[in-house]
């Protein structure tokens, strides 16, 4: 992902909070995923830098309006990784059908 957004000449200020989304969400999709294949899709255009990420899974039911996703308080054992992506990328969408987890999310340049 760095390679990627260092290719793009993402501003190096966004780099690691891109970098950081898109591994919360392929830790999500590894741990909570129901099949071993996680997609992770990246692509630029002059308004922004997005990101894709899906995988299989029987667990979309549990992940919530993006809307409510919260970083998990400093004692909570888990529950960060939505929150973080929220808090850092500029637009995230979520959608969880026919077993499939995708979410969608989006930085401005």
């Amino acid at each position: 992902v760095r390679s990627w957004c260092e290719a793009h000449a993402m501003p190096r200020a966004m780099v690691d909070d891109f970098e950081l989304a898109v591994s919360e969400l392929a830790t999500n999709a590894a741990q909570h995923g129901s099949g071993p294949d996680i997609a992770i899709e990246l692509s630029a255009t002059p308004t922004f830098f997005s990101v894709v990420v899906a995988a299989d899974t029987t667990h979309a039911d549990q992940i919530g309006d993006v809307g409510s996703w919260r970083i998990a308080p400093p004692e909570a054992l888990s529950g960060r990784g939505l929150g973080i992506v929220a808090a850092v990328m500029d637009e995230v969408e979520f959608s969880g059908d026919d077993g499939r987890a995708v979410f969608r999310c989006r930085r401005r340049r």
